[in-house]
């Protein structure tokens, strides 16, 4: 059985946005499984994480891995600004 997952993550950011697609697409290039299928986009203002695998397991899985990378990058951001903005003032 083959399981596939559309999840959509609205961002309001437009650069926020555009940060988090381009830092996941290297991660759909390389994927470790053939059981597994990853694509990463932006529409409407939302970033849509289609991933597809052959069990609910490796499903579960990597949309772990994707929602998690997405949490660190933004956590990433904010600081990085956060400490640009002490550093102007």
């Amino acid at each position: 059985m083959r399981g596939k997952l559309i999840i959509e993550v609205p961002v309001e950011d437009r650069k926020l946005l555009t940060c988090i697609v381009e830092a996941l697409k290297p991660e759909t290039y390389d994927m470790i499984s053939r059981d597994v299928k990853a694509e990463v986009k932006i529409s409407d203002g939302k970033v849509f994480l289609i991933l597809e695998a052959h069990t609910t397991a490796t499903l579960r899985a990597i949309l772990n891995s994707y929602l998690t990378w997405i949490d660190s990058i933004v956590k990433s951001i904010i600081e990085v600004e956060s400490v640009g903005r002490k550093n102007t003032t």
